[in-house]
């Protein structure tokens, strides 16, 4: 794999890849009473808060999500625990689906580019790149103010 291509998926994959929940799909997190949170709920959620995960390829990240719609982070890369860092603008829409447009650098500067949507059981977030597809994956995520 080029370093490119380890870099793209390690942002990609920290965006959309699932960690060990209780939920593995969409589905299971509906039938579990998750809810979609609404394009108001995210900008209060997102807005001034910090955003950490980990991947299934064990990338750990954590991301600054500032209400002028910029973001900055960095993540530790599993394979070579070389760490990088990721910057950009993140925006939501009328649906719910909040887009990231940036930059990220480990070995090289390239751009990102992803979209998901964001869903709460309890106290805990998901994403998935869906919001209506059962079988879908989710990912938990964390969002500290």
């Amino acid at each position: 794999m080029t370093v490119r291509a380890l870099a793209a998926t390690v942002v990609f994959i920290g965006l959309t890849s699932a960690s060990a929940l209780a939920q593995n799909n969409l589905g299971e997190l509906f039938d579990m009473g998750g809810k979609k949170l609404s394009k108001q709920e995210l900008v209060a959620a997102l807005s001034g808060a910090n955003l950490s995960g980990e991947t299934s390829a064990g990338s750990v990240f954590q991301s600054d999500y500032k209400a002028d719609g910029t973001y900055s982070g960095s993540f530790t890369a599993p394979q070579t625990k070389r760490n990088g860092t990721t910057y950009g603008t993140w925006t939501v829409d009328d649906t719910g689906k909040v887009c990231i447009d940036g930059t990220i650098r480990l070995y090289e500067v390239q751009s990102q580019k992803a979209c998901v949507f964001y869903f709460k059981n309890g106290d805990q977030y998901y994403i998935s790149p869906s919001d209506s597809n059962r079988g879908a994956f989710v990912s938990k995520r964390a969002i500290k103010k």
